[in-house]
Formats: C-alpha cells, structure tokens, sequence
C-alpha cells in the first residue's frame, strides 16, 4: 500500500521495457527518490505486492502485458496508489481510457527531468494531502 513505506525517501517504480529508461529515471532521480525498476508487467505487479511504493511511472508499451493491462492490475492491488502515464506519443484514446481507470498525470518522451522530479514530487504530495484529510475526519 502506497502510505505504508515507512523510509524517509519516497519509493519510486519505473516500469518500462528500455534499459535505458529505466537508467535514466534512476539518473533524474538520484538524491530524490528510491526507485526500484520492472521491465514487464508481472514483474512490476509482484513488486507491488511484496514492497511499498509511493508512485509509479508506468510505460504503456511493455512486451508482456499493455499499460492499461498492467494499470489495472495496480489499481485491482492499490486504488489509491498513484500513476504517471509514460509515452511515446500523446494518443488521445489510450490516455482517455487510462484517465477513466485512475492515473494521476501523463508525460511523453523524451521528457525533461526538472518537470518529471517536480511532477513527482508534487504527486506525491498531493496523494499525501488527499490521504491526510480523509483521515482526520472524524
């Protein structure tokens, strides 16, 4: 569960086919997150399962399994666990049907890494303010 993680450094999953990125995301957020990687969709949903993540950024082209695929099996695991959409390009209909099952936001590559740390950052805040106030109300 997304509130679990009990360590001072947010944990960050990548999801994504291309070692490259992958590299990439560990590079851009180096002194910012902790960020465990999967490079198919069964091993970012076992990941899930056995380890507390804060956000995902998750690439809608995996070999194994589609991004939608893989975004359900996340929101069936964790509604509340938030998911930055990564693609190549911006198709309307993928990002409609992924908006209607729950991502937070969406970017496209190649990306900047100042937005995608600040986009991070204040998606995690953000789940963290919604968590907080449902759970002061009394």
């Amino acid at each position: 569960m997304w509130m679990n993680n009990t360590e001072e450094i947010p944990v960050v999953l990548v999801i994504d086919d291309e070692p490259i990125v992958l590299e990439t995301f560990k590079v851009i957020f180096d002194n910012h997150f902790k960020v465990l990687t999967a490079a198919s969709g069964r091993q970012a949903l076992d990941i899930i399962t056995k380890a507390s993540v804060n956000l995902i950024f998750l690439d809608i082209n995996i070999p194994d399994m589609n991004g939608i695929e893989i975004l359900r099996g996340i929101k069936e695991q964790d509604r509340n666990l938030p998911v930055i959409l990564v693609t190549a390009t911006a198709n309307a209909d993928i990002i409609v049907e992924a908006k209607r099952l729950g991502i937070d936001d969406y970017i496209t590559k190649p990306f900047d890494a100042e937005e995608v740390i600040a986009l991070a950052h204040k998606t995690i805040k953000k789940k963290i303010n919604i968590y907080m106030e449902e759970n002061s109300r009394f």
